[in-house]
């Protein structure tokens, strides 16, 4: 510990430029200052006004949530359904049912 804090003096006199005694310059940076500058950019920095992203109505019906994670994955896999039955962790027999029970048969 009294290690570690005789090399931090000497660092700071280092960045002092000599004695520890001697105060700061107002051209001179703290140790933390020198480590992290701050910019002026982000002194001047606006805040944009935060807009809330219209969210859909929440729909709880479980047979749409499946409709809809279903052309998700054929939409992400471009209409590869046997990608698609691997991503959401169904088989294809199953994929292949649920198309047809959503009448997404004709689909690709």
């Amino acid at each position: 510990m009294r290690h570690e804090m005789s090399t931090l003096k000497k660092q700071l006199e280092d960045v002092k430029g000599g004695d520890s005694a001697t105060p700061l310059s107002t051209t001179q940076l703290s140790p933390i200052q020198h480590m992290n500058p701050v910019t002026p950019a982000l002194e001047d920095a606006v805040a944009e006004e935060y807009i809330e992203p219209e969210n859909e109505p929440e729909n709880l019906n479980v047979n749409e949530w499946s409709r809809q994670a279903l052309e998700k994955a054929l939409e992400r896999n471009g209409g590869n359904r046997k990608k698609a039955a691997q991503e959401m962790g169904i088989s294809d027999r199953t994929l292949y049912r649920r198309l047809k029970q959503y009448g997404l048969d004709d689909k690709k």
